[in-house]
């Protein structure tokens, strides 16, 4: 509570004169009355008005403070003081409310004491005290979506409406995800604002949220409490660890929840041995995605490092669907007695579902010209790489962090079918789990332009299909390099979990936006798309189908990169027919491999 009181001055004796005393006695001092109004001061600091004395002594006399009323008194700077006659000097007055407020008088009474006569000064006092007063401007902090690895501040307004007390932000708490920027204590003046910096920068999904609260030194205001929210996306990871097999070649029925804003899941598996593939997998609601005979509709491509991503179409009755999913592991060949297992869940709270980033370790063969130390300064490299992110930005994806890696064996110059798996195990050297790209200067012999190491990849390191190989193509020229940044692309959409549109024997792909082309190629320029079997009747096209897809991979980042110099230019992708062989992509959709 504050606390209210007010000093009544003594009594006044006579005012201004010397009066003489009869009878031989000593005359009493002589008396002077002074009024000093501070008028509206703070409650929680002393306010100083200097008030200027003269002696009026015909000698020098001390000046010193003979009583005063609280909270009325002299700053702790004065002390007695010789004054000559008829010289003046400044006292300090001073009020210290001692955080009471109100109307507050009383009396401090000052003497100037001579060798033979004495004066006194009394000083009528009055003031109005005033407490601060803070309330909060900002009525929520809503932050809405920020993406792992950025951050977003925002302002948290106060103001205080006291006419005299500067009022103190001594303490700030924030929920949980959030931090305060502002160093304190904050000091606010009257009747002016202030403000606190809030910040929240997530380093993975969730929707944090809860109430600011501000502490102030006044003393008696409302509590301030302003409530705030902010939500982000990226990975939620459910490890299984290892899981033995059962009598009928399953792993017991592992369940994990997918939450409302994820966009997708990938189930992760391996094996020392053999192959594994899906089990089973069923929704929510007992939609049956894969089922116990390997009928079902979704379509899988069972390995020793298996991986199976929801969803992987647009098709309307394999979508995700939030809630609680089950899911077996199957061996499907060898002899393995059980299977490492984890779902990773893409998370992507409003309007990221739509963007994603696509960071690169890319690996330079040794025969080759670009070298980790010239991968932002390769002009040709960088010409590519931008065809590439050009590409992909059609479906909200851009090329993030690049990493470069030197292969210094000469055995993966020219890459054999044999010695693909052992060049992608290389991979192993990155220290950062991102699609990794391997450039040679041929690749299975010479027959094929780029080859993945499987449709829909794992985002690991270190395994026989961790990654893709392209060529390099010395000295491009500009239709090369638009060859090299497709081979780029389209290999990278294999890894990311697509399908050729259409196959060499005109099957077509997992999608149904994409329009089902002959195995020769369409003649509208609208279908030149990126994924098609033939390089010389395809295109870039990448459609939002196929977007879908690969913006749900793990290795596509919820966050949107900087401008880097891959966007510093204005690029143009060709859709003219390339003068390659029909075998220009090594990655065949093994359709039928369950």
């Amino acid at each position: 509570m504050r606390r209210r009181f007010a000093v009544v001055a003594l009594a006044v004796l006579a005012a201004c004169g010397g009066g003489g005393g009869g009878g031989g006695a000593d005359p009493g001092p002589g008396q002077t009355t002074l009024a000093v109004a501070f008028g509206d001061v703070a409650s929680n600091a002393a306010t100083t008005a200097p008030r200027l004395l003269t002696n009026p002594l015909e000698e020098s006399a001390t000046l010193s403070v003979e009583t005063a009323d609280a909270p009325f008194g002299v700053a702790a700077s004065f002390s007695p003081t010789n004054v000559p006659a008829g010289s003046s000097t400044s006292v300090p007055l001073r009020i210290d409310p001692l955080g009471a407020v109100g109307a507050f008088s009383g009396a401090v009474r000052l003497r100037f004491q001579g060798a033979s006569a004495a004066h006194v000064f009394v000083v009528d006092c009055t003031a109005t005290s005033h407490a601060p007063a803070v309330t909060a401007t900002t009525t929520s902090l809503a932050f809405g979506e920020v993406l792992p690895g950025t951050q977003k501040d925002k302002t948290l307004s106060l103001s205080n409406a006291s006419p005299a007390a500067t009022a103190h932000v001594t303490a700030v708490s924030v929920p949980s995800g959030f931090s305060l920027v502002t160093p304190l204590p904050v000091a606010i003046a009257p009747g002016a604002a202030g403000s606190l910096t809030v910040r929240y920068a997530p380093t993975g999904p969730g929707a944090p949220g809860g109430n600011v609260t501000v502490t102030t030194d006044d003393p008696d205001g409302p509590a301030i409490s302003v409530p705030t929210t902010a939500s982000s996306g990226g990975e939620a990871v459910t490890d299984f660890g290892t899981q033995s097999f059962l009598g009928d070649g399953r792993t017991a029925p592992l369940t994990f929840s997918v939450p409302a804003d994820a966009i997708s899941f990938q189930v992760e598996a391996a094996v020392t041995t053999g192959t594994i593939g899906l089990g089973s997998l069923t929704g929510p609601n007992g939609e049956v995605f894969e089922n116990e005979q390997g009928t079902g509709a979704y379509l899988q491509w069972p390995d020793r490092v298996f991986s199976a991503q929801v969803p992987n179409t647009d098709r309307a009755g394999l979508q995700l669907v939030p809630g609680t999913w089950t899911l077996k592991i199957a061996r499907v060949s060898g002899g393995a007695t059980s299977a490492t297992v984890k779902v990773i869940v893409e998370r992507r709270p409003g309007p990221t579902a739509m963007i994603g980033t696509l960071d690169l370790n890319v690996f330079f063969a040794n025969a080759i010209t670009p070298k980790a130390a010239t991968l932002t300064t390769d002009t040709n490299l960088l010409d590519i790489l931008a065809r590439v992110d050009t590409i992909l930005a059609t479906q909200g994806i851009r090329l993030g962090e690049l990493t470069g890696y030197d292969v210094t064996d000469p055995t993966y110059d020219d890459v054999t079918n044999a010695e693909f798996p052992g060049l992608l195990a290389l991979s192993s050297a990155a220290s950062a789990r991102r699609l990794n790209y391997f450039l040679v200067r041929t690749a299975i012999g010479g027959g094929v332009l780029g080859i993945a190491a499987k449709i829909d990849g794992p985002a690991v390191n270190g395994t026989e299909v961790s990654g893709v190989m392209g060529l390099w193509i010395e000295n491009p020229t500009a239709s090369q390099r638009d060859l090299v940044a497709r081979v780029m692309a389209h290999e990278m959409g294999h890894f990311l979990g697509l399908y050729h549109t259409t196959e060499s024997d005109g099957t077509n792909d997992f999608v149904d936006d994409t329009y089902n082309c002959p195995a020769t190629g369409c003649t509208d320029p609208t279908q030149k798309y990126l994924m098609h079997w033939n390089a010389s009747t395809g295109g870039s096209i990448v459609t939002n189908g196929q977007g879908l897809v690969l913006r749900g991979h793990p290795l596509i980042a919820a966050a949107v990169p900087a401008a880097t110099a891959l966007r510093a230019r204005d690029l143009h992708i060709g859709e003219d027919p390339l003068p390659v062989s029909p075998v220009w992509c090594g990655t065949c959709a093994r359709a039928a491999a369950r």
